[in-house]
């Protein structure tokens, strides 16, 4: 195992070898290409760190004059209505009363209407039958 580890150290310290030989090289022979390579690595993460500090965060937002960090705006619930039941007895059948109140007799328009989009349903499925 030990040798195993040994190989993998030595070939580690060939790499940075060449690796800094290949550096040495290029200052050498081309110094204005490396200088650029090493400004812009340096460069690209400082422009990115400046232009994300210089972004509004949403901690700024006023509403009412208070940042939003203040407190957890919720808006407003409508109220319910009077005739809102929250719960009610279920009937087997509706009253006379409650029939004229609640059950609207179709007309000629509605029922037309309801023909229609039966009938569009119907060709619909059987443009798709083959």
């Amino acid at each position: 195992m030990n040798e195993k580890i040994a190989a993998f150290i030595d070939k580690i310290r060939d790499l940075s070898d060449n690796a800094v030989n290949w550096v040495a090289d290029l200052w050498e022979t081309n110094r204005t290409l490396l200088l650029a390579g090493c400004a812009l690595i340096i460069c690209i993460p400082l422009i990115l760190i400046v232009v994300i500090g210089m972004g509004k965060s949403e901690s700024d937002t006023v509403v009412n004059g208070v940042t939003i960090d203040d407190y957890i705006y919720l808006p407003e619930e409508p109220g319910l209505g009077k005739d809102y039941i929250l719960s009610r007895n279920k009937q087997p059948e509706w009253s006379e009363e409650e029939a004229r109140k609640w059950f609207v007799e179709p007309d000629g328009k509605m029922m037309d209407d309801i023909r229609a989009v039966n009938d569009k349903l119907i060709n619909d499925l059987l443009e798709a039958v083959p």
